[in-house]
């Protein structure tokens, strides 16, 4: 064993003492990961000259290292500490390791980082603890060699300006204590990439401008309100995230920056979402995505996109993308306009209006003197676009060139007053349509989608469900209202359906339901299923999740002891079934039951809102 070059003791969990090591003398790692009693390393860890990797990580009883290791471990380039939280000072010769490359504290109990911190001219990533250190040291400047500084979480409330210093320095995530940045941070020519997400830095000095390598940006969740014009200098900056964020404005300077790839932006304050006329001239950006953000006009765009999304768009009129052949996903969200019809803001873009209604609010399409509209032609331009998400209380209808696109797969459409579905393409796998308006489907439907895997329908007009493709591994039926039983909706050629949910339906029974051979969930979750009285006939065989709520009329469920494959039944809301017996034979057959253990209707009356399942959950971006 003289030999002996690696000693793993991972997960020894009851080891307490390390053994001697001077039978080990060239020993090079020494893993000692997840050993949660040990209290004590042995001394003679000193003696390992050759020891280059020592992982304590996750030993949480370990309160120190030996004071000597520093002074003798000449060779040692890797030290992880992770999760050593009753370790609460690094040794005082830490400052002599001359050879350590990486140094990992994160999750540990230290509380202070020493000045000697800065001896160690080798050192490349250093990761400091979530809680203790409440300050670097200004030495942190010696160290010439650092590419990666992780204080990220940590309680450092503000950078030295010895921070400018790192000139090798590449990765940088800040601390959400931190208020500030120093001027001297625009001193770190190799920087490129700066996290300073969930910080309370309310904006950027000028001097964000002088890094020059400077790739990703991240502000997402900060106080940042503004970005400084020297942003514009930032020539190879390729992406700027900023979800959650309080930015009011993006300038001018940012659209300006030629390799910008992503802009990514969720905002939480009332954001002009002004676009600046010079983004035409990138020719390099991929993704756009301006969400919540009052975005009046949109200018022309660079063909380079491949992904937009833009929300709450102030727009009476569709914005001109038929430049945009490179489109892969567009997700467009219009804001219904005030009482007058008009928009709050100036308008840019194509004229789309067909007459003047005379509507009013959101049933089944109606709204006061509000233009209706199509979505514009050129959407049959776009051949190269696979997901169109769509989002307005104006389109009235879709143009048969949507059936023109060989590569869409997600049509998702919120359109309370669309009135009608053109053709669908052949590529479309999943269909997402909420409509007040719509009474019936394309009648081409069993034929022309053959890849449609997953239908979702919220129309509480449609009149009927004849024609369903049998390629339909996922059906969702919402809010339903056609006739007072499910019996006329012939769904038996769905040979390959998974899934079906009902939710919020006017079904007073479902028959039917055996002849679903692959079905395997049966959701009636039925948050308004309140005429639903009897699932008549069996159920399906291969049926292995049976989930029934609110359905307060539901008196009696087909016999479950046949189905071999169930795993689970949920029952909540019922209040005339009886499930204390349901309950009893789920556990005689070693059925997992949820919900309801009796039908006092008292024990469930105030539902927790956060049991309403969400139906759209599925498609949520």
């Amino acid at each position: 064993m003289n030999n002996l070059k690696v000693m793993k003791l991972t997960d020894c969990i009851f080891l307490e003492r390390t053994p001697n090591f001077l039978a080990h003398s060239k020993l090079e790692r020494l893993i000692l990961h997840g050993c949660y009693k040990l209290v004590e390393i042995d001394k003679s860890i000193c003696q390992l000259k050759s020891l280059v990797f020592l992982d304590v990580s996750h030993c949480g009883n370990l309160r120190r290292l030996p004071d000597e290791i520093g002074r003798d471990l000449k060779s040692l380039k890797y030290l992880y500490m992770i999760g050593c939280n009753s370790l609460e000072r690094l040794p005082n010769t830490i400052g002599n390791f001359e050879s350590l490359i990486e140094l990992d504290i994160i999750d540990t109990g230290i509380k202070e980082l020493p000045d000697f911190i800065g001896n160690l001219k080798l050192l490349n990533k250093l990761k400091i603890p979530k809680k203790g250190i409440k300050e670097l040291p200004d030495s942190i400047g010696n160290l010439e060699l650092l590419i990666e500084l992780d204080i990220s979480e940590s309680e450092i409330k503000e950078l030295p300006d010895s921070i400018g210093s790192l000139e090798s320095l590449i990765k940088l995530n800040i601390s959400s204590t931190i208020k500030e940045l120093p001027d001297s941070i625009g001193n770190l020519k190799s920087l490129n990439m700066l996290d300073i997400s969930r910080t309370e830095i309310k904006e950027l000095p000028d001097s964000i401008g002088n890094l020059e390598s400077l790739i990703w940006l991240y502000l997402s969740e900060s106080d940042i309100e503004k970005l400084p014009d020297s942003i514009g200098q930032l020539k190879k900056l390729k992406v700027v995230e900023m979800t959650a964020s309080n930015i009011s404005k993006i300038p001018d300077a940012l659209w300006a920056i030629e390799k910008l790839e992503v802009v990514g932006a969720m905002f939480v304050s009332d954001f002009n979402g002004e676009i600046g006329n010079c983004i035409y001239r990138n020719r390099s950006l991929k993704i756009l995505s301006l969400q919540h953000g009052r975005i009046y006009a949109v200018p022309r765009l660079p063909e380079s996109l491949i992904q937009l999304d833009l929300s709450k768009l102030y727009m009476d009129t569709f914005p001109d993308l038929s430049n945009l052949t490179n489109l892969k996903e567009l997700y467009l969200t219009f804001v219904q306009c005030d009482s007058d019809g008009e928009s709050e803001g100036p308008v840019e873009g194509d004229p789309m209006p067909l007459r003047i209604g005379s509507l009013h609010g959101e049933s089944g399409g109606e709204f006061d003197g509000a233009v209706e509209k199509d979505l514009p032609r050129w959407i049959g331009n776009l051949s190269k676009l696979e997901s169109l998400i769509l989002k307005s209380p104006y389109v009235t209808a879709l143009p048969t060139d949507i059936s023109l696109l060989p590569r869409l797969k997600l049509l998702k459409l919120l359109c309370p007053n669309l009135r009608c579905l053109p053709s669908l393409p052949s590529s479309l796998s999943e269909l997402d349509l909420e409509s007040e308006c719509v009474a019936a489907l394309p009648t081409d439907m069993s034929s022309v989608p053959p890849r449609l895997e997953s239908l979702l329908l919220t129309c509480p007009n449609l009149r009927c469900l004849s024609s369903l493709p049998s390629s339909l591994g996922y059906l969702a039926l919402r809010k339903y209202k056609s006739g007072g039983s499910m019996e006329g909706e012939d769904l038996s050629n769905l040979k390959t359906l998974r899934s079906l949910d009902i939710y919020g339906c006017a079904f007073s029974e479902i028959r039917g339901l055996d002849r679903l051979e692959n079905l395997q969930q049966l959701r009636l979750t039925i948050f308004d299923c309140g005429n639903l009285v009897e699932i008549q006939g069996g159920l399906p065989p291969s049926l292995y999740e049976l989930k029934i709520e609110r359905c307060g009329s539901l008196q009696k469920l087909p016999d479950l002891s046949s189905l071999k494959e169930l795993r689970e039944v949920y029952i909540r809301g019922c209040w005339k079934l009886n499930v204390e017996a349901i309950s009893s034979f789920c556990s005689e057959k070693g059925v997992e039951f949820k919900g309801d253990k009796t039908n006092q209707r008292e024990k469930t009356a105030h539902l927790d809102a956060n049991s309403d399942m969400d139906l759209r959950e599925k498609t949520d971006r």
